[in-house]
């Protein structure tokens, strides 16, 4: 992948997350992404790739959400290049 192309894809997957493409327990998740680093920044084909993202509960919220998948897909396909599960509960 292009190193302008992952970061894209990789926030809009986290940011797609919280509106139900990838499982949530909440009616309506009031979740934050306030962060997403890639490492390293311009991967080589078959070389490991760490994504950092920093999902949170908006101050308001007093919500538990279950972000139980996420999927790295190509931008406006259903082509998946990774897919991880079990992520982590956001709570306030």
């Amino acid at each position: 992948m292009r190193r302008s192309l992952l970061p894209r894809l990789v926030l809009a997957l986290l940011v797609l997350s919280s509106t139900g493409v990838v499982a949530v327990t909440a009616d309506d998740p009031a979740i934050q992404l306030s962060s997403v680093t890639v490492t390293p920044d311009d991967p080589t084909t078959g070389e490991q790739v760490t994504i950092d993202a920093t999902i949170s509960n908006l101050e308001n919220s007093d919500t538990l959400v279950d972000v139980t998948d996420l999927y790295v897909r190509s931008l406006g396909t259903t082509k998946e290049f990774d897919r991880i599960e079990n992520i982590c509960r956001v709570e306030r």
